[in-house]
């Protein structure tokens, strides 16, 4: 945008302020919906896909760096009509229980594979 307007300046001919608009309006755009949709509307928080997404990066690192903590995550669903804030702690509990068993499993079978191999 700082480009158009530099060449409007010098070449009064010349007229981008409608396309450096334009394209300022695109990118703001962008940027926005990339953050709508990695926020829960609700909370604002980080939404359950960029956790999923952060907990990959990180297995994705640790093939380089076998140092990495292993992390589990658990999360549940809270209707106050329904439960009360210690149950939907405990629910997140086992959630996250079962995806470490389900991750430490998996790590074995793979070990397993590999050991058989070499």
């Amino acid at each position: 945008m700082v480009s158009g307007v530099g060449i409007s300046l010098v070449y009064d001919e010349v007229r981008t302020y409608y396309i450096c608009l334009a394209v300022d309006t695109i990118l703001v755009y962008i940027y926005y919906t990339s953050v709508v949709e990695r926020t829960d509307a609700l909370t604002g928080l980080l939404n359950r896909k960029v956790y999923e997404q952060c907990l990959e990066r990180l297995e994705e690192a640790r093939g380089s760096s076998p140092n990495l903590p292993f992390v589990s995550v658990g999360y549940a669903l809270y209707d106050p009509a329904r439960m009360t804030v210690a149950d939907a702690i405990g629910r997140a509990d086992e959630e996250m229980y079962r995806v470490k068993t389900m991750y430490k499993k998996r790590r074995e079978e793979e070990a397993g594979r590999t050991a058989s191999v070499g």
